[in-house]
């Protein structure tokens, strides 16, 4: 399982990880949290994507 957390202050980047995270199946625990399974290609996406919308003051968290 995997518990994905985020704060992205903007909002078109922070709408665009959600509706992605959402896509990939995962959980919506909270606003900006997930929880879920995800394959090994998934996790890819999912660190490229933090990576692709994250600025320099915005976090995201993957355990």
């Amino acid at each position: 399982m995997h518990l994905i957390s985020y704060d992205i202050e903007d909002n078109k980047s922070r709408t665009k990880l959600f509706e992605e995270l959402k896509d990939l199946g995962l959980l919506n625990i909270q606003k900006s949290v997930f929880y879920g399974e995800l394959s090994k290609s998934e996790i890819k996406v999912v660190k490229e994507l933090s990576k692709k919308l994250c600025d320099d003051g915005d976090r995201a968290f993957f355990m």
